[in-house]
């Protein structure tokens, strides 16, 4: 593969590929390296290379600000949320919503992709977390210009409730790309919704037994009279 990281290539389609055409590579080539079915020692690489290939190409304003940076004008895309951190660099996704977390769900985890053309930076740093969020991991590729980093939420003991917001950054050379993280902590336990079945009257041998008991009461009464 040429020196920096190319989508185009790694997914194998034309700079004119239709959506259609860039999912289904992807999906072709996912299957093909993907590490539980393929133990190649550069199958784990090469499918995180296809899903950040696909990251970039499957988002309009992305894939339209790649081919600025590198001169290959593409197909007219209609604009979208704003993905190039600067010239050159692209981040996938914008920003980072964990969600809701509380008891029933305490950990989310995502991943942020960081791609550029040219030369590998010098160096490749990133945000270690804060009191809510934590990197647990990255990768980089060592054919091509990808990095993948994992990030994780999940709420300190004691934490109030509410929203929270944070950055990741990611530092490229001399550069640096910022993804916003936000969050909705809660300790509050959702009751659910009990089911139909649930709410139905349970009929017991002690039901059956006092009905029994019953029905000997009025035949004895009945009797005796």
């Amino acid at each position: 593969m040429a020196p920096g990281f190319d989508p185009y290539a790694v997914l194998g389609v034309s700079r004119d590929a239709t959506d259609a055409q860039i999912a289904q590579a992807r999906r072709q080539l996912s299957r093909q390296y993907h590490p539980d079915v393929n133990s190649a020692a550069d199958a784990r690489t090469r499918f995180e290379e296809v899903q950040a290939a696909f990251d970039l190409l499957g988002d309009p304003t992305a894939r339209a600000e790649y081919d600025r940076a590198t001169r290959h004008p593409g197909a007219a895309r209609p604009p979208g949320a704003a993905t190039g951190a600067a010239h050159g660099i692209v981040v996938q996704p914008a920003s980072v919503d964990f969600g809701r977390l509380g008891p029933g769900r305490p950990v989310a985890d995502a991943t942020v992709t960081v791609t550029w053309t040219g030369a590998r930076p010098s160096r490749i740093t990133s945000d270690q977390g804060s009191e809510w969020w934590a990197t647990v991991g990255s990768a980089v590729s060592a054919s091509s210009g990808v990095a993948v980093f994992h990030l994780r939420a999940r709420p300190p003991a004691g934490m109030p409730d509410g929203r929270r917001d944070a950055q990741f950054t990611a530092t490229l050379g001399d550069t640096s790309v910022v993804v916003p993280l936000t969050a909705e902590f809660t300790r509050v336990v959702w009751p659910t919704v009990p089911d139909a079945a649930s709410l139905r009257p349970r009929v017991t041998w002690v039901n059956w037994l006092l009905v029994a008991v019953f029905i000997v009461i009025v035949i004895v009464t009945f009797a005796v009279h």
